[in-house]
C-alpha cells in the first residue's frame, strides 16, 4: 500500500501585503475546495496548481476532463505529473451494475444500486416520475435475471437494459424512454474485462488518473458516464476503512454538469473520514447543491458579477470595513478572494500559476 500524507501545505497565491497564502487539507477539518468565478478568470489554471501540489504530496488525484484541457499534452499537470489518461471514447473499465446481487439492502445492494441509477437517467434526460420508474423496473429486471442466472459476478449490461426498455414500451406501460436515452442505451462505453482484477481505484488514481469524456460527443452521455463513474468511486469508498491519511482528490471542472448528481453531495458529506477530498468549480454558485457549499472548507472566489456577486461574497469573511461583493465584482484576472479553514479572514490573492 502506497504511503499518504496526513496533510498538505499547498501555498494557493500571494496576498496584498505579499504573504504565502496556504490550504492545509487534512481530514481532521474540511478538505474540500470551491471554487467559483465567471470563465476566462483562472479557474482551471487554479486547478492545475492544486494537481500538481496534490501530486507532490503524494495525494492521489481523479479529474473529470470534459474540455480535455487536463489530457493535452501541452497541460502542465501533465507534462510535469504525467498522469494516466483514460478516453471514455475507448470505454471505462466498470460496469455501472456492479452491484451486491445477493442481499437486498446497503449501498452496495442491487436494489439501491436499482434507484441510484433510475435517478441518473431521470436527471441526465429529464425523465417524467412514471418514465424513470420505467427505467427502474427495467434495471431492477435486468438484476433479477441475472441473480437467476446463479453466477453473483456477472453483472446486467447497457444492452440488456435497452431490451427490457423495449419490452415495457412494447407492453405500452411507458412511453418515449428509449427514444430519449438512446445516445447512452447504444454507446457501448463500458469494458469491465479490460482491467482483470477490477478498477482499483486507489491504485489507478496514485499517480493521478485523468478521465477523458471530450470525444464521447454527446453532452448527456458525458454527463451520464461523469455520474456513473462518481457512483462507482462513492461505493467503493465505503468499503475503505476509515483514514487518518489523504489518499484521494476528485476534481471536478466544469462541476455545474452534474449540479442535480445527488452522488457528489453524499460523497463530500461522508468521504472525509476515508481520506477523500473533494475540489469543485463552476461559473455560478446556483449550480451546487448546498451540501456541496456547506462541506467546503475552502473558498476560491474569482471575479463574479452582480446579482450572483451578492450571494458569493456571504461565502467569506472579509475583515471590518472591506466591501466583499465590489472585491469579488472587481477582481482581475487572475486574482481571487481566498479563505481556508486556517484563515480568520478571507484575503484577495494573486494566484499561483505553473508552467
Amino acid at each position: 500500500m502506497p504511503s499518504y500524507p496526513e496533510s498538505a501545505q499547498i501555498i494557493l497565491g500571494r496576498s496584498a501585503n505579499e504573504q504565502d497564502v496556504i490550504w492545509k487539507p487534512s481530514v481532521k477539518g474540511s478538505p474540500h475546495v470551491c471554487i467559483l468565478g465567471i470563465p476566462g478568470q483562472g479557474k482551471s489554471v487554479t486547478i492545475n496548481t492544486l494537481l500538481v501540489e496534490l501530486h507532490r504530496h503524494g495525494i492521489g488525484t481523479l479529474t473529470f476532463d470534459f474540455h480535455g484541457q487536463f489530457s493535452d499534452t501541452r497541460n502542465a499537470f501533465r507534462k510535469i505529473c504525467i498522469p494516466t489518461i483514460w478516453n471514455a471514447a475507448e470505454g471505462l473499465p466498470f460496469s455501472p451494475f456492479e452491484a451486491d446481487l445477493v442481499n437486498e439492502m446497503g449501498q452496495q445492494s442491487w436494489k439501491t444500486q436499482s434507484f441510484a441509477l433510475a435517478e441518473i437517467f431521470e436527471y441526465v434526460y429529464d425523465l417524467g416520475d412514471i418514465q424513470k420508474d420505467g427505467v427502474y423496473r427495467a434495471i431492477s429486471a435486468c438484476y433479477k435475471d441475472a441473480k437467476n442466472s446463479g453466477d453473483n459476478t456477472t453483472f446486467p449490461t447497457i444492452n440488456d437494459l435497452k431490451k427490457k426498455i423495449e419490452r415495457l414500451e412494447g407492453k405500452k406501460e411507458i412511453r418515449n424512454v428509449s427514444a430519449r436515452c438512446r445516445p447512452l442505451l447504444e454507446m457501448n462505453v463500458f469494458n469491465p474485462q479490460a482491467i482483470e482484477s477490477g478498477w482499483d481505484i486507489l491504485e489507478s488514481t496514485k499517480k493521478g488518473l485523468v478521465i477523458n469524456v471530450k470525444e464521447i460527443g454527446s453532452e448527456t452521455v458525458q454527463l451520464a458516464i461523469s455520474a456513473f463513474v462518481l457512483r462507482k468511486v462513492y461505493k467503493e469508498i465505503l468499503r475503505w476503512e476509515e483514514s487518518t491519511v489523504l489518499k484521494l482528490a476528485i476534481v471536478l471542472d466544469e462541476a455545474h454538469r452534474l449540479a442535480r448528481d445527488k452522488t457528489l453531495p453524499l460523497i463530500m458529506q461522508e468521504a472525509r473520514k476515508f481520506g477523500v477530498l473533494v475540489i469543485v468549480a463552476s461559473q455560478n454558485i446556483n449550480h451546487f447543491h448546498e451540501n456541496v457549499l456547506g462541506n467546503a472548507g475552502t473558498k476560491i472566489l474569482f471575479r463574479t458579477n452582480n446579482p450572483d456577486s451578492k450571494k458569493v461574497s456571504k461565502m467569506v469573511q472579509m475583515r471590518s470595513g472591506s466591501n466583499a461583493q465590489s472585491i469579488i465584482e472587481q477582481l482581475k484576472t487572475g486574482h481571487a478572494v481566498v479563505q481556508t479553514p486556517d484563515m480568520s479572514y478571507a484575503a484577495k490573492t494573486m494566484m499561483r500559476k505553473i508552467d
